[in-house]
Protein backbone atom coordinates (compact mmCIF):
# COMPACT_ATOMS: atom_id res chain seq x y z
CA UNK A 1 0.00 0.00 0.00
CA UNK A 2 2.82 2.40 0.90
CA UNK A 3 4.58 1.60 -2.42
CA UNK A 4 1.41 2.52 -4.26
CA UNK A 5 1.20 5.84 -2.42
CA UNK A 6 4.88 6.55 -3.15
CA UNK A 7 4.36 5.77 -6.85
CA UNK A 8 1.40 8.12 -7.01
CA UNK A 9 3.37 10.80 -5.15
CA UNK A 10 6.33 10.42 -7.52
CA UNK A 11 4.01 10.58 -10.53
CA UNK A 12 2.40 13.74 -9.19
CA UNK A 13 5.84 15.29 -8.62
CA UNK A 14 6.80 14.58 -12.24
CA UNK A 15 3.55 16.10 -13.49
CA UNK A 16 4.15 19.14 -11.27
CA UNK A 17 7.63 19.59 -12.76
CA UNK A 18 6.19 19.42 -16.29
CA UNK A 19 3.47 21.89 -15.31
CA UNK A 20 6.08 24.27 -13.87
CA UNK A 21 8.10 24.08 -17.08
CA UNK A 22 5.01 24.85 -19.20
CA UNK A 23 4.09 27.73 -16.90
CA UNK A 24 7.60 29.15 -17.23
CA UNK A 25 7.50 28.81 -21.01
CA UNK A 26 4.08 30.47 -21.26
CA UNK A 27 5.26 33.26 -18.94
CA UNK A 28 8.25 33.93 -21.20
CA UNK A 29 6.02 33.90 -24.29
CA UNK A 30 3.55 36.26 -22.60
CA UNK A 31 6.40 38.60 -21.64
CA UNK A 32 7.75 38.55 -25.21
CA UNK A 33 4.30 39.31 -26.64
CA UNK A 34 3.85 42.17 -24.19
CA UNK A 35 7.28 43.58 -25.04
CA UNK A 36 6.54 43.28 -28.76
CA UNK A 37 3.23 45.09 -28.30
CA UNK A 38 4.94 47.92 -26.40
CA UNK A 39 7.61 48.25 -29.11
CA UNK A 40 4.95 48.22 -31.82
CA UNK A 41 2.94 50.93 -30.08
CA UNK A 42 6.11 52.97 -29.63
CA UNK A 43 6.97 52.62 -33.32
CA UNK A 44 3.42 53.54 -34.36
CA UNK A 45 3.37 56.71 -32.22
CA UNK A 46 4.58 58.98 -35.09
CA UNK A 47 1.91 57.56 -37.39
CA UNK A 48 -0.73 58.17 -34.73
CA UNK A 49 0.44 61.76 -34.27
CA UNK A 50 0.38 62.31 -38.04
CA UNK A 51 -3.13 60.89 -38.35
CA UNK A 52 -4.29 63.00 -35.42
CA UNK A 53 -3.01 66.13 -37.18
CA UNK A 54 -4.15 65.07 -40.66
CA UNK A 55 -7.65 64.07 -39.58
CA UNK A 56 -9.14 67.59 -39.47
CA UNK A 57 -7.50 68.49 -42.80
CA UNK A 58 -8.96 65.41 -44.48
CA UNK A 59 -12.36 66.05 -42.92
CA UNK A 60 -12.32 69.66 -44.15
CA UNK A 61 -11.25 68.56 -47.63
CA UNK A 62 -14.07 66.03 -47.79
CA UNK A 63 -16.58 68.64 -46.64
CA UNK A 64 -15.40 71.06 -49.33
CA UNK A 65 -15.49 68.46 -52.13
CA UNK A 66 -18.32 68.85 -54.61
CA UNK A 67 -19.54 65.26 -54.79
CA UNK A 68 -21.82 65.99 -57.75
CA UNK A 69 -18.92 67.29 -59.82
CA UNK A 70 -16.76 64.37 -58.71
CA UNK A 71 -19.49 61.95 -59.77
CA UNK A 72 -19.74 63.63 -63.19
CA UNK A 73 -15.98 63.45 -63.65
CA UNK A 74 -15.87 59.78 -62.73
CA UNK A 75 -18.80 58.92 -64.98
CA UNK A 76 -16.90 60.41 -67.94
CA UNK A 77 -13.91 58.17 -67.24
CA UNK A 78 -13.24 55.53 -69.90
CA UNK A 79 -12.74 52.47 -67.71
CA UNK A 80 -12.03 50.14 -70.62
CA UNK A 81 -9.21 52.35 -71.90
CA UNK A 82 -7.83 52.57 -68.39
CA UNK A 83 -7.92 48.77 -68.02
CA UNK A 84 -6.17 48.29 -71.37
CA UNK A 85 -3.47 50.75 -70.34
CA UNK A 86 -2.94 48.99 -67.02
CA UNK A 87 -2.77 45.58 -68.71
CA UNK A 88 -0.09 46.76 -71.10
CA UNK A 89 1.95 48.27 -68.25
CA UNK A 90 5.31 46.58 -67.73
CA UNK A 91 5.13 45.90 -64.00
CA UNK A 92 8.63 44.44 -63.84
CA UNK A 93 10.13 47.63 -65.22
CA UNK A 94 7.94 49.71 -62.92
CA UNK A 95 9.15 47.66 -59.94
CA UNK A 96 12.77 48.31 -60.92
CA UNK A 97 12.10 52.04 -61.22
CA UNK A 98 10.39 52.12 -57.83
CA UNK A 99 13.27 50.18 -56.28
CA UNK A 100 15.72 52.71 -57.73
CA UNK A 101 13.62 55.57 -56.34
CA UNK A 102 13.59 53.90 -52.91
CA UNK A 103 17.35 53.41 -53.03
CA UNK A 104 17.85 57.03 -54.03
CA UNK A 105 15.58 58.18 -51.22
CA UNK A 106 17.54 56.12 -48.70
CA UNK A 107 20.81 57.55 -50.04
CA UNK A 108 19.54 61.13 -49.79
CA UNK A 109 18.33 60.49 -46.23
CA UNK A 110 21.69 58.99 -45.29
CA UNK A 111 23.56 61.92 -46.83
CA UNK A 112 21.28 64.36 -44.98
CA UNK A 113 21.99 62.62 -41.67
CA UNK A 114 25.74 62.68 -42.33
CA UNK A 115 25.55 66.38 -43.27
CA UNK A 116 23.65 67.19 -40.07
CA UNK A 117 26.13 65.14 -38.04
CA UNK A 118 29.09 66.89 -39.65
CA UNK A 119 27.56 70.33 -39.09
CA UNK A 120 26.84 69.58 -35.44
CA UNK A 121 30.39 68.26 -35.00
CA UNK A 122 31.71 71.63 -36.18
CA UNK A 123 29.33 73.44 -33.84
CA UNK A 124 27.28 74.84 -36.70
CA UNK A 125 24.13 72.94 -35.84
CA UNK A 126 22.05 71.18 -38.44
CA UNK A 127 19.59 72.77 -40.74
Amino acid sequence: MQDHVENITESLRKELKVTRIWCAISSVITFCLLAAMIVLLWKLQPAYEFMKEAGPVVRQTLEETDLGQLSQSLSGLDVEALNETLQSLDTEELSEVLENVNNLSALVTEMNEKYDSMMSAFGMGGR
